[in-house]
């Protein structure tokens, strides 16, 4: 991703270009900020066109409240979608100790419709009552729903000292994905034989700790998230225009991953000639994921030699670490002109082990292990001037990168679309890309701020892109 989401204090952006960053799902949301270009000296891999952070709500120290809302839509040529919502918020020692609860439930309904496929349907190797509702067809197959719940507890321990542990969780689960084929002239359908479900969810454990010291304040931001992916895709139609015949070929893929990060910094408050933010950053990332195409008989009914009726299989796992120092100091010349300058330090290390075997992989078992190590430094610069409170000109210089890593090998019948590369194996490792922006701009309301009208130039140089190939 080139731009990082944060829940609170919490990263949970993908900085692997196989993996997409989950949806946060959150509902009770108490402001939402967006911060355009670069955000590397503060929130470093992955924010090179900005950050969104979710910041939610915190526990009411002395104030009983809810609310419940139930919400229902229709959608043209599909299901119809409902769902409830809801907040509560619970003192649990007077001015000293509260809990804030809240979830939502929501059921989406699919839109999608499965036409059966005449070759599809002649495949000889098919089961008959798999074949024969097969052929009947079905409506809105990608229905779905979505949960999640959350728990934050809010401890004051002393005036100056407090704790906010959290937990939160979501999860997606569909009936199949809501892919369609484009040989129908915009109509939404699909010919795939199996349904292709998939479930995706995670849980965040979170821990904030935070102390006034007056004139700064000191926070550790502790996380740890659970993520899990279990898919689904049809490669029947694959299976018999490749080999004439198929059993119905579900390809199987799934992934578990395990996030650590913890953050300590300290950042001035109130009004001085200098402000400041410093801190340090620890990220810990491991996942095992796999993929999987196994169906017991098949390769006796294809007449191919299939040990254990493995077609293909991968086993992979990823280790990735990342450090960082940071800081930030703005210099307030004047109350109007104020001049900004950061720094991030990084170093981090990408590590995969990657298991290939069976048919597609020539029945054997390759075993390849890449690891790629990296670090940088990340400077920003900032001059803004106030002309009055509804005019702020601004220009500014920073730097931003996602982090490289070590790249998944690929099966031996993948050896032409290298050649076509111009490459005889997949490469080991792929570098972090980095972009220096240069911007000016001007910031500008009116109307006691009902209306707003920003504008700037910039200029973007980014190198070593990483893309798909």
């Amino acid at each position: 991703a080139t731009v990082s989401l944060y829940v609170d204090d919490t990263p949970l952006t993908s900085d692997d270009i196989r993996t997409a960053t989950p949806d946060p799902g959150v509902l009770d949301v108490d402001h939402i900020e967006v911060l355009r270009g670069p955000q590397g000296t503060l929130y470093g891999a992955s924010s090179m066109g900005g950050t969104i952070r979710v910041i939610t709500r915190k526990p009411e120290l002395n104030a009983f409240n809810g609310k419940l809302n139930v919400v229902g839509s229709l959608t043209d040529g599909g299901d119809g979608s409902y769902g409830a919502n809801g907040v509560l918020n619970v003192p649990v020692v007077e001015d000293r100790v509260a809990l804030r609860l809240s979830g939502f439930y929501r059921h989406n309904g699919g839109f999608v419709d499965q036409v059966p496929l005449a070759s599809v349907a002649a495949i000889p190797g098919l089961n008959p009552d798999q074949r024969a509702a097969y052929q009947h067809g079905q409506s809105n197959i990608n229905s779905g729903e979505t949960y999640s719940l959350r728990a934050v507890a809010l401890l004051k321990v002393t005036d100056n000292f407090t704790l906010t542990p959290s937990i939160f969780t979501t999860e997606n689960r569909y009936d199949s994905l809501s892919a369609v084929d484009s040989a129908y002239g915009g109509r939404l359908v699909d010919t795939i034989y199996l349904k292709e479900p998939y479930k995706d969810g995670d849980v965040e454990y979170a821990l904030s700790a935070n102390y006034d010291l007056g004139a700064a304040q000191l926070t550790s931001a502790t996380s740890y998230v659970d993520r899990t992916f279990r898919g689904l895709n049809d490669e029947t139609r694959f299976m018999a225009e490749n080999f004439g015949n198929a059993l119905g070929d579900p390809f199987r893929t799934g992934s578990d991953v395990h996030i650590f990060t913890q953050e300590v910094r300290l950042a001035s408050q109130g009004k001085h000639r200098i402000d400041y933010v410093l801190g340090g950053f620890y990220w810990q990332f491991d996942e095992k994921g796999f993929a999987d195409q196994s169906n017991p008989g098949e390769g006796a009914l294809l007449g191919l030699p299939v040990p254990g009726d493995i077609f293909y299989r991968k086993d992979a796992s990823r280790n990735n670490r990342e450090r960082a120092l940071f800081g930030e100091l703005t210099f307030n010349a004047t109350d109007a002109l104020h001049i900004t300058g950061g720094l991030r330090a990084y170093s981090g290390s990408r590590a995969l082990r990657d298991v290939n075997q069976g048919f597609f992989n020539g029945n054997r078992t390759t075993i390849s292990q890449a690891s790629a190590d990296y670090n940088g430094v990340n400077p920003k610069v900032s001059v803004s001037y106030d002309v009055n409170s509804d005019v702020m000109l601004y220009a500014t210089a920073a730097k931003g990168y996602r982090a490289g890593g070590a790249n998944i090998s690929v099966p031996t019948t993948c050896a032409a679309d290298l050649a076509a590369l111009g490459l005889t194996a997949s490469p080991a490792s792929y570098a972090p890309d980095k972009l220096w922006n240069y911007e000016a701009g001007a910031k500008t309301s009116c109307a006691n701020g009902r209306l707003t009208a920003n504008g700037a130039v910039c200029h973007i140089d980014w190198t070593g892109s990483q893309v798909r190939q």
